[in-house]
């Protein structure tokens, strides 16, 4: 299935910012590039520092609160792209598919130098078998 990449973005919350709950109609993946904070992803909230990586799939509400030093955040939004046929990229024409099997939780997990990459691999990796599956 192929992936539409919706933007990159890179912002910096300044100390004790909370930007509100939002949700979206697109998958969002999310590196902590340096401060701390919370993290709610739906009814759970997580603690976060440099090197997390978060996974936000589409429609599930999530808030971020910077920490007192602050938070900046690099954002993936992506989405997964129905083939019009048999022959793979759907182009301007493809349908946007936005929903995740329910098997894939928002998660938020640690990392470390070049192991980041490695792990926003291996979610995508995780992402695109199991929109296969659908």
């Amino acid at each position: 299935m192929p992936v539409e990449i919706l933007y990159t973005l890179a912002h910096e919350y300044g100390p004790r910012f909370d930007n509100g709950v939002t949700r979206h109609e697109y998958h969002e993946l999310s590196f902590v590039i340096r401060g701390s904070g919370r993290i709610t992803l739906g009814p759970r909230e997580h603690a976060v520092r440099a090197n997390h990586v978060l996974l936000v799939p589409a429609g599930v509400p999530h808030r971020e609160v910077a920490g007192k030093q602050g938070l900046a955040l690099l954002y993936l939004g992506f989405a997964f792209r129905e083939p019009v046929d048999g022959a793979g990229m759907a182009g301007a024409a493809g349908k946007r598919r936005s929903a995740l099997p329910r098997a894939l939780e928002p998660r938020v997990t640690a990392s470390a130098g070049f192991d980041v990459l490695y792990s926003l691999r291996a979610i995508l990796q995780e992402l695109r078998c199991r929109e296969s599956e659908l």
